[in-house]
């Protein structure tokens, strides 16, 4: 299934495109897990020892940084904390 995520030219709404036309709002709590989801994902590899140099790592965790921002520039002023 191919989802897409965009944003309206007011920043309102941001929805995912899923199949047959189908479209579903991200609230709230849908941004707060995958927020949750990413910081987790960033402490396992903070705390994982066993990469192949310190630069793959390093790499890692500053693409995990690049994700958490774009998501929260992608949250609704109206849903942030």
């Amino acid at each position: 299934m191919l989802s897409t995520f965009y944003i309206l030219p007011q920043q309102r709404l941001v929805e995912r495109i899923a199949g047959a036309g189908m479209s579903e709002l991200l609230t709230k709590d849908d941004f707060d897990v995958i927020l949750e989801s990413l910081r987790y994902s960033k402490s396992r590899i903070e705390d994982y020892e066993k990469y192949p140099s310190p630069e793959f790592k390093e790499g890692r965790l500053a693409r995990i940084g690049e994700v958490i921002s774009k998501v929260k520039a992608l949250r609704p002023a109206e849903i942030r904390n």
